[in-house]
C-alpha cells in the first residue's frame, strides 16, 4: 500500500458548484458517459422560499441524482465514528484501494489550500479520489484558495481533524463511497426533446413527470410552488440579482446560467456528430454572449457598481430572446 489514485477529470465542463464538479470529476473521466451526460443538465429551477433558492440545474444536487453512473454506498457519520473512532483515514484508504471514492461534507476551516482555511467555517462538499501513503496525503478535487475547481493535496490528519469537528446533520449527514458503473447508456432524443420544451416553456417537470419529492435522501423537493423552472427561472434570477446584489452571488449565478449553454452547445454539437440533428444552430453564439455576462458579474464582485447589473440585464435579455428561436428550431427537428 505505497499510493492509488483513481481515474479523475479535474477539468469537468460543469464546475460551478460542488456537488456538479465532484461528480462529473469522476463520470466523464471514463469512457462512453456522453449519452448520460447529455441526456441530463437540460432543466434549470430557482426556489422561490426562503430555502435553496439558488439557481441550479433541475434535481442535481445530490449524490442520488448521479446513480445511473455511480454505484453508491451511504454511511451516516455517526456510523462512521462507531466504526472507525480513531483512525478515519485507514477507512478512506481502505475503500480507495477497492477503487472506491469518497465524497463527504468537511468543514473547510480545517483543509489547507482551500478560500476558508483557518479563516471560517465553511460545511462543504470534498471528493477523495487518492492518496499517498508514505506522505500521508490524499488526492482531493475541491475549491482551492484561488476558488478554482482544482486537484489539491490534503495531509490525512487534516481530513481527521476536519471529521471529528465537523457538525454533521441534515443535509450533510451522509459520507458516501462511490464506484463507477461501466453500464451503457443510450441518448434519449426524445426525452432530451420534452426537457428542452419544459426548459423554453417553463413547465415544472416534476409535476409532468409525477415526482412528488417524498424522499428525503433524493429531496426532490422540486414541486407545487416552491419553484420556478426553465426560462423563467433564469429572468428571476437576473430580477433577484438588481434587487438585492448583496445578498446574492452574482458570479455563481452567471456561472450556472453560462455552465447551462456549455452543456446546451455541447448537446447539440454531439447529436449533430452522432446524426441526430444536421446542423449546430450557430449556438456557439449563445455561449460567447453569456461569457460576457458572466464577466460583467466579476467585475461587479471586485468593483459593486450597480449600472453593471444593467449590461447584464440586457445581455441575458439578448441571450434568451435568440436561445428560444435555436431551441424552437432544435425541438421541430428532434420531432
Amino acid at each position: 500500500m505505497v499510493n492509488t489514485i483513481l481515474p479523475i477529470h479535474t477539468d469537468p465542463i460543469i464546475k460551478g458548484r460542488h456537488h456538479y464538479a465532484c461528480m462529473l470529476s469522476i463520470i466523464t473521466s471514463y469512457p462512453c458517459h456522453q449519452p448520460w451526460l447529455y441526456n441530463n443538465f437540460i432543466q434549470l429551477q430557482l426556489g422561490t422560499g426562503d430555502s435553496n433558492n439558488a439557481l441550479r440545474f433541475y434535481n442535481s444536487e445530490t449524490p442520488m441524482y448521479y446513480s445511473a453512473k455511480l454505484f453508491m454506498e451511504s454511511l451516516k457519520y455517526d456510523t462512521l465514528f462507531a466504526l472507525k473512532p480513531s483512525n478515519y483515514s485507514d477507512f478512506i484508504v481502505e475503500s480507495i484501494s477497492k477503487e472506491k471514492y469518497i465524497y463527504l461534507f468537511i468543514d473547510k476551516y480545517y483543509i489547507p489550500n482551500t478560500p476558508f482555511h483557518k479563516t471560517q467555517n465553511r460545511t462543504m462538499d470534498l471528493l477523495i479520489y487518492g492518496y499517498d501513503h508514505p506522505n500521508r496525503m490524499f488526492k482531493v478535487m475541491s475549491y482551492n484558495e484561488k476558488n478554482a475547481y482544482d486537484s489539491i493535496d490534503v495531509p490525512y490528519e487534516a481530513i481527521e481533524e476536519g471529521l471529528k469537528q465537523t457538525p454533521h446533520d441534515g443535509w450533510c449527514d451522509n459520507f458516501y463511497l462511490l464506484k463507477y458503473k461501466n453500464d451503457e447508456n443510450q441518448l434519449m432524443p426524445n426525452y432530451i426533446r420534452e426537457m428542452i420544451i419544459d426548459y423554453i416553456h417553463s413547465n415544472n417537470t416534476s409535476e409532468r413527470l409525477g415526482i412528488h419529492g417524498k424522499d428525503e435522501d433524493i429531496r426532490l423537493s422540486s414541486y407545487t410552488n416552491e419553484y420556478t423552472f426553465g426560462v423563467n427561472a433564469v429572468k428571476l434570477a437576473t430580477e433577484n440579482l438588481i434587487k438585492e446584489p448583496y445578498f446574492n452571488d452574482c458570479v455563481t449565478v452567471l456561472t450556472t446560467i453560462r455552465d447551462h449553454k456549455k452543456m446546451m452547445l455541447k448537446r447539440i454539437e454531439y447529436m449533430v456528430e452522432n446524426c441526430y440533428l444536421d446542423n449546430d444552430y450557430q449556438y456557439s453564439e449563445i455561449l460567447k454572449l453569456t461569457e460576457i455576462a458572466r464577466n460583467y458579474s466579476i467585475r461587479y464582485r471586485l468593483s459593486r457598481k450597480k449600472e453593471l447589473f444593467g449590461k447584464i440585464h440586457d445581455i441575458l435579455d439578448e441571450v434568451l430572446q435568440k436561445e428560444l428561436r435555436i431551441l424552437i428550431k432544435v425541438v421541430t427537428d428532434l420531432s
